[in-house]
This record gives C-alpha cells, structure tokens and sequence, in this order.
C-alpha cells in the first residue's frame, strides 16, 4: 500500500487475490498499530467506503522500531525474571525440589537450536 492508495479492502484483496475478510482484518490490525491511515470515501450511489492509506514511510519505521525495542525489552525483562526464579528455586528449601537434570533439559534445548 506504499506510495498506493487510498485503497478499499476489496480492492486490495483483488489485486492480492485474497479473501477480502482476511485482508479487513489485517487492515485493520495495521491501523490499530498507527500504520496506515483510515479514511471513508462517500459512495456515488450512497452510502461509504472505509478506505486505507500509508502513513509518511519515515514514521513508519520509527513506530516500528520502537514497538520492536518496546517488545525486546519486555522479552529482556520476562526472560531475567524466569532466571531469578531459577536462582530462587534452586536455593530455597523446598521439599520434594526438583533436581538439577530438571533444569539442564532446557540448556540441551537452547543448545540444540
């Protein structure tokens, strides 16, 4: 939709020949996430159309990237709290505590990948 536009749903979902539900959806979704623009043209015979447009392509990239950071540092945060739980767990005397294989399973998976 960069440097197209204004665009309906069903004229987007024609020229990517998708159902035109699915790409409402999608639509919508990136204007939620301020990247595009929504607007409504009025019809000839009545009534209107929601149509979609870009949003300036700089400031497409800086909401982008800060979403993205915003989003790393919440994975950064939920990630350190997981291995203080760890921590926690392992030096806390819990009856019935889980061993160290417990734990080493999830360093075999990371070093799988």
């Amino acid at each position: 939709m960069i440097g197209e536009g204004p665009l309906s749903p069903a004229e987007l979902a024609e020229r990517l020949d998708y159902e035109e539900g699915t790409v409402r959806t999608y639509l919508d979704e990136l204007f939620e996430f301020d990247l595009l623009e929504k607007s409504q043209l009025n019809r000839e015979t009545g009534g209107f159309v929601n149509v979609y447009h870009s949003v300036d392509l700089d400031e497409m990239r800086e909401k982008t990237l800060v979403g993205f950071y915003t989003w790393a540092g919440e994975a950064a945060s939920l990630i350190e709290e997981a291995n203080l739980t760890k921590e926690d767990y392992r030096d806390a005397d819990v009856e019935n505590a889980l061993n160290e294989v417990f734990w080493e399973q999830f360093t075999e998976e990371r070093s799988d990948d």
